[in-house]
């Protein structure tokens, strides 16, 4: 990602596990696509890639951004 000019910092948590044959590839496609889209739709940031090997942190959280689900109007009644 370097060579996209995104800024780009990784920091690792807890002991890695030996998981199930998939999750590895999948984890790395899933981080190559996060990294490719905030290269693409937020150009000169500065992504963080957290991995952590506890069996209770699976997250996916946009730092410093409102939850845009709740800032949305109310669906107007249309009956």
């Amino acid at each position: 990602m370097c060579s996209t000019g995104l800024i780009t910092s990784t920091h690792t948590t807890g002991e890695p596990a030996h998981p199930t044959p998939g999750i590895e590839p999948s984890a790395f496609r899933i981080i190559q696509g996060a990294l490719s889209n905030a290269a693409w739709h937020a150009p000169g940031a500065e992504a963080r890639v957290e991995v952590d090997h506890r069996p209770s942190a699976v997250t996916n959280t946009s730092p410093n951004r409102p939850d845009r689900l709740s800032a949305r109007p109310p669906p107007e009644d249309t009956k």
